[in-house]
């Protein structure tokens, strides 16, 4: 009888600290604070438009797995006898250093990469290489003249974007990516 209530207070101490938690997704798209929704309008097709993030900071699939400091790391499970997978990595500063994703639901694509380059805290260089079944493309972004929000989260920024393909056929554009940020209160 000891050892049920024992487990019993352990499994509730664990589950009160787990709700306690400060969770971070926002991170995931360079914002920070009590950030409630991410509407992005951007030319770039691998832009996600639209992010809920809960009030506890807990955003993308339900599976998700988060370190001790609240910063997401990913996950990774089979569906449809495919492995899928999107997995963090964040750098000193805990700022989002690079990202590996596969989904199933995304027939030509073998596998997504990114890697950022930050300065004074933001990201200067993004670099986004995407493996296809019929070989892969590689996009170079690099953002200037951003302007920010009264909470420090950008609302706009500059892009000028190389996309490079595996025959070495280079298209380059340039425009704006824009956003609005809605907050917990």
């Amino acid at each position: 009888m000891i050892n049920k209530i024992l487990t019993f207070l352990s499994l509730a101490t664990i589950a009160l600290a787990a709700y306690a938690q400060d969770y971070k997704y926002a991170a995931v798209y360079e914002a920070v604070g009590p950030v409630k929704e991410i509407k992005t309008d951007s030319q770039f097709a691998l832009i996600q438009k639209k992010v809920k993030i809960d009030k506890k900071g807990m955003g993308g699939l339900p599976v998700m797995l988060y370190d001790d400091s609240g910063y997401p790391l990913g996950f990774e499970m089979n569906m449809m006898g495919k492995q899928i997978f999107q997995k963090f990595f964040w750098n000193d500063q805990n700022r989002l250093d690079s990202v590996a994703v596969r989904l199933a639901l995304l027939r030509d694509y073998k596998l997504i990469s990114a890697k950022n380059v930050y300065s004074d805290g933001n990201v200067i260089t993004q670099e986004i290489d995407i493996e296809t079944k019929d070989g892969g493309i590689k996009y170079i972004r690099l953002f200037s003249d951003y302007i920010f929000d009264d909470k420090g989260n950008w609302i706009s920024r500059k892009v000028r974007q190389t996309a490079i393909t595996k025959d070495c056929d280079k298209t380059e554009e340039e425009f704006n990516e824009t956003r609005t940020l809605k907050y917990y209160n």
